[in-house]
């Protein structure tokens, strides 16, 4: 009986939307981005679905990290467990606010980017 519960509440979803834009690169790839780029860049609207029986920020980016997508306001394990380790990371540190870029090279013509402020992430791009 529990596990009928379970499987219910998982099947049953509550959308949040989210913008992201497409434009092209310079070498007329499609480079998706959270803030508008390039001169001629398409506005998309993503609404993902997660089950309306997630009640914290903890059991959605957990969900999130099982679906491999990452959100804003996960954490760096969330990340992690979400897309693995980085290929690299870059790390600022200025007046006591660290800043990291993680690199993920995904073949040889995708990269994957993913920013965090103090642990948390606030955004992503990809080329």
């Amino acid at each position: 009986m529990r596990r009928i519960a379970f499987i219910l509440a998982f099947c049953t979803n509550a959308a949040t939307a989210t913008t992201v834009y497409q434009c092209a690169d310079a070498r007329g790839n499609k480079v998706f981005s959270q803030h508008p780029c390039g001169v001629d860049f398409k506005k998309v609207d993503v609404s993902p679905t997660a089950p309306s029986g997630i009640s914290s920020d903890e059991e959605l980016y957990m969900y999130n990290a099982s679906l491999r997508t990452v959100s804003r306001g996960m954490t760096a394990r969330h990340a992690k467990l979400a897309w693995g380790e980085p290929t690299k990371i870059n790390r600022s540190n200025y007046t006591g606010t660290v800043k990291e870029q993680w690199i993920y090279r995904r073949g040889s013509a995708s990269t994957q980017y993913l920013y965090f402020k103090n642990g948390i992430l606030t955004g992503w791009s990809e080329n």
